[in-house]
């Protein structure tokens, strides 16, 4: 029962159910998780690739008669000019650095460590529980013991990394290799997330056509191989609580490898992950104001973990409950067939088009054709990715309470009165398709009761926290303060589909 404490025997008992939870899994022999062997051949069929060899010849070809493209000199003298076999050589030495730092070092005990440690922290951080519907989990399931996986979740939290992964693993699903970026390779931290599955890019390739090949083709051989991939198309984290745009570059390469039939096929999975109240809600009221955003350091990141858990364990701080939705997954290879299909349809008036735009046939008439075919293929992906992981976005309690709350234009608000427009509100989202979260053997009231004490207020000291305040059945709002509006707009925007 949420705001219950609990007694030193609910806690062992806890304890113990965690342990058998998380390492009694059984590990789906379908579900391969690469060992040390796999990271290598990995790496040499990248560095050995067509993309990363087409890119290193550019690199010579653009360094050809400007001097050495490394440093360091051989041939006559101390000279600085190499010869074209010896810049080769560097290349290739690069793009091995660019693999051995960029990749992840997945491994299956130490996943489930982690998960344990997550499954004791997120319960105090998020009480309600982490819900799945089992329906979806078996469908996934179904295709993952057929086909590679395409993880595509939508971005609100530092939190979701973890939360998938999490997820897929306590559900026998495969252990996804995650796409994060390089601010998050922290000391000690960073090592943590790469053994779960994370592997670390930059923020931007630009002027750097061998890192973009590496990365392009690290992705694509993982999924060659067997293994689920995970991306945040979005790009960065919603600070507005809205789906964001999504940036092409991850689908691009899918798209574009498909289309050149080094990749047979994957399966697209839009994932969608709402949650009560985000850890990073302050933060993100401080960007939002105008502040500029934190760097992550080690220091920071231990200072609020250890923060936010003395709060949570002595019950003064509770974020809810997190849902995630699993869309229906589809075929890659079915969704750009049809495109390219379509493009030739569409361009079956020109005099000389080629029957397909395959870049391994008709070069290089199709060379033009599939460069832009691809672009405009992975945009269209995208936005339905999104779609998708928005259909089955499941409205949270506190989504509407804030969404009402957010209306009030009087300070205060009977709990009759927030009962009576929480329900008004519900019937409306239902009538539009989508589905509001009800706790079990609740009443909407007691449901909307338990959002009230336990996410949006605060019963610390300073009430730092604190959205409203509850006076026997009024609840207060500060009314004017920004900060109160634009969180309680975070919550509202869930609703915006």
């Amino acid at each position: 029962v949420p705001g219950k404490r609990r007694s030193w025997y609910d806690w062992a008992t806890s304890f113990a159910a965690d342990i058998t939870r998380v390492f009694g899994v059984p590990h789906d022999e379908h579900h391969s998780v690469p060992t040390r062997v796999d990271r290598l051949h990995i790496k040499e069929c990248v560095v050995n690739s067509e993309r990363v060899r087409v890119a290193i010849q550019h690199a010579l070809h653009e360094s050809r008669g400007n001097g050495s493209s490394g440093g360091g000199g051989s041939g006559h003298g101390s000279s600085s000019v190499r010869t074209r076999d010896e810049r080769q050589r560097m290349l290739l030495k690069r793009a091995g650095k660019i693999v051995d730092n960029m990749a992840a070092a997945l491994n299956l005990p130490m996943a489930r460590v982690i998960c344990w440690v997550l499954a004791k922290t997120l319960k105090q951080f998020y009480p309600m529980g982490i819900q799945l519907d089992p329906t979806q989990v078996s469908r996934v399931r179904r295709v993952a013991r057929r086909v590679p996986l395409v993880l595509l979740p939508t971005h609100r939290s530092h939190v979701d990394y973890l939360i998938l992964g999490y997820a897929m693993l306590l559900n026998n699903l495969p252990l996804p290799h995650t796409v994060a970026g390089e601010n998050l390779n922290i000391p000690i931290v960073g090592r943590f997330l790469r053994a779960g599955g994370a592997f670390f890019i930059k923020r931007t390739f630009r002027g750097d056509a061998l890192y973009a090949a590496v990365f392009n083709e690290y992705c694509v051989q993982l999924l060659k191989h067997g293994f689920t991939t995970e991306c945040f198309i979005e790009g960065t984290r919603s600070r507005s609580g809205k789906v964001l745009p999504p940036k092409a570059g991850f689908l691009i390469n899918i798209v574009e490898a498909i289309a050149e039939r080094r990749l047979d096929d994957a399966y697209a999975v839009p994932v969608n992950i709402s949650y009560d109240r985000i850890v990073e809600h302050k933060s993100y009221i401080n960007e939002l104001s105008g502040a500029n955003k934190e760097k992550e350091t080690l220091s920071t990141l231990v200072s609020a973990v250890v923060a936010l858990i003395k709060d949570t364990a002595s019950q003064r701080l509770c974020f809810g409950r997190i849902d995630v939705g699993l869309a229906a997954p589809f075929s890659l290879r079915a969704f750009v067939d049809a495109r390219l299909a379509r493009a030739r349809a569409l361009a079956s008036g020109a005099a000389s088009v080629p029957r397909s735009l395959s870049l391994k046939e008709n070069m290089p008439t199709a060379h033009a054709m599939l460069k832009d075919e691809v672009k405009r293929t992975a945009h269209v992906l995208g936005y339905r990715v999104l779609w998708d992981a928005n259909q089955t976005a499941k409205i949270l309690p506190t989504s509407l309470v804030g969404t009402i709350l957010l209306t009030q234009y009087e300070r205060g608000i009977h709990v009759d009165e927030l009962v009576k427009r929480v329900l008004w509100l519900r019937a409306e989202v239902a009538d539009r398709g989508y589905e509001v979260v009800e706790q079990r053997n609740m009443t909407v009231a007691d449901s909307i009761n338990i959002v009230v004490d336990r996410v949006l207020t605060d019963s610390r000291p300073n009430g730092d926290e604190q959205l409203v305040k509850r006076h026997k059945d009024v609840l207060l709002l500060k009314l004017y303060s920004p900060q109160e509006s634009m969180e309680l707009s975070l919550l509202r925007n869930q609703l915006m589909h």
